[in-house]
């Protein structure tokens, strides 16, 4: 079912007698949580069985060397190594020298987590705590390389800059800092018991304030398998945006649903069944609750809800009004969510959390995606919520990026035809060398869609077809 390649990491938090955490700022250069606030730590490289506990020796000793590498803190020393020295020093140093036992003896194994799999590549890390004062009059060094900055925080400070949107926090951190926080004396029996539960509920996926996106495994299209469910919590009150969950995922679906406070709202941004297929499990749960959607949306949606039509207009969810915007482009019916005060894009399949979205070979339009494109460039927003893949903090950029790619597409699609080609295939291989030929069949689509944009703009007759 899943075709990710997992990486497995160890991560250590230390922590004052006094309380404070050290986080530590990745690069924003870096491919994986660049920008984010994170504890010391990295991938295993040496082997591990699928099955692995977390707890093992070799898992703690990457530990204790990615936080030697990242902050120069050698375990058991009350000294600090500058980033210039550290390949020497960490030559001369045995972990299992007697000077490090009461630091390792503090080491306390809090549980694992695994990032959701809104990628190809998944982390399952181990955490490990110490809070001694071995470390109290520590000041740790970045590396200036892959960590840029470091700082000690309170749990509690440290969750109020997230909420403000001062520092970023990947959804297993700040889980883990929310735990500290709450029971800050007996957290980790918390932490531990979360490991076997599914994702969601194992670590809350809170990728900006109030805003979660969960993926499940649905029937959506190569590169990507899941479908992310965007739930907005306000006051008491929650929507619900996607439920697209293939039938292996309704018992996960369920669970999570339970965990709501009350009836939820429901949207569907477009018809594609990997957006919706889950409503049968929304339907046993809540059955007097809403659906809203495009009429051409809700047209096609097989469901025992309520069904409320919505094109432009706005959606109240406790005290906050989520506006509804039409965006077709990628089908007829698209509507998306967008957070006027936070600046928060809920944008369904327009967006898609890496390459490019393929439209709806029926319904979809290509004129139309590039005017809504605009549309949303002109919007401003802060972060993007696509339907597949993470989230994305810099939508001006990728939006304009989107732009690009298409004129630059369509140009080469128009430069084709001109030079000769006149059938689908000798577009695609005159244009779609840089695609994996398994992908073709849905570039043959953009392809139809980009000859009717160039019969609508007079650059090919009307009676212009591709065979």
């Amino acid at each position: 079912m899943m075709n990710e390649k997992i990486h497995k990491s160890s991560s250590i938090i230390l922590r004052k007698t006094t309380g404070e955490i050290l986080l530590c700022k990745r690069s924003d250069k870096l491919k994986h949580f660049p920008d984010n606030w994170v504890f010391p730590g990295g991938k295993i490289e040496d082997p591990l069985p699928e099955d692995w506990k977390g707890d093992e020796a070799v898992v703690l000793q990457r530990a204790f060397i990615e936080m030697y590498e990242e902050v120069g803190i050698i375990p058991g020393s009350n000294k600090v190594i500058p980033p210039k020295n550290r390949k020497q020093d960490y030559y001369i140093h045995d972990y299992d020298e007697h000077d490090r036992a009461e630091f390792k003896a503090n080491c306390v194994f809090i549980g694992k987590k695994k990032t959701p799999p809104f990628g190809l590549i998944l982390f399952d890390a181990a955490y490990f705590i110490i809070q001694h004062e071995l470390i109290d009059n520590l000041e740790p060094i970045a590396d200036g390389s892959e960590i840029v900055e470091v700082v000690w925080l309170q749990p509690a400070d440290a969750i109020q800059k997230w909420k403000e949107l001062k520092i970023r926090l990947p959804p297993p951190i700040l889980h883990i800092i929310r735990n500290i926080s709450q029971y800050p004396d007996h957290f980790q029996i918390k932490t531990l018991a979360e490991m076997k539960l599914p994702i969601g509920l194992q670590t809350k996926v809170e990728l900006f304030p109030n805003y979660q996106s969960i993926p499940f495994y649905s029937n959506t299209i190569a590169p990507f398998t899941t479908t992310n469910l965007i739930v907005y919590e306000n006051s008491g009150e929650s929507i619900i945006i996607d439920p697209g969950a293939k039938e292996t995922e309704f018992d996960h679906l369920q669970e999570y649903l339970y965990t709501l406070t009350s009836t939820p709202k429901v949207l569907v941004t477009h018809h594609h069944m990997d957006h919706w297929s889950g409503l049968q499990v929304v339907e046993t749960l809540f059955p007097n609750t809403i659906l809203y959607g495009h009429s051409n949306t809700l047209d096609k949606i097989e469901t025992k809800l309520q069904k409320q039509s919505i094109t432009d207009g706005f959606i109240t969810i406790g005290e906050k009004n989520l506006q509804i915007i039409y965006t077709p482009g990628h089908t007829d019916g698209h509507i998306m969510i967008f957070d006027r005060e936070q600046k928060v894009l809920i944008a369904g399949d327009h967006v898609v959390g890496y390459g490019s979205a393929v439209l709806d070979p029926e319904y979809g339009n290509m004129k139309d995606y590039f005017d809504t494109t605009h549309k949303l460039i002109e919007l401003n927003p802060e972060v993007i919520f696509p339907a597949h893949g993470p989230v994305n903090f810099n939508p001006t950029s990728l939006l304009k990026q989107y732009i690009e790619h298409r004129t630059n597409r369509e140009s080469m699609i128009y430069q084709a035809i001109i030079n000769g080609s006149d059938t689908y295939d000798k577009v695609i291989k005159a244009v779609y060398q840089d695609v994996d030929s398994s992908m073709w069949d849905y570039a043959k689509s953009n392809i139809k869609l980009h000859v009717e944009k160039l019969i609508a703009d007079e650059k090919l007759n009307q009676e212009f077809y591709l065979n």
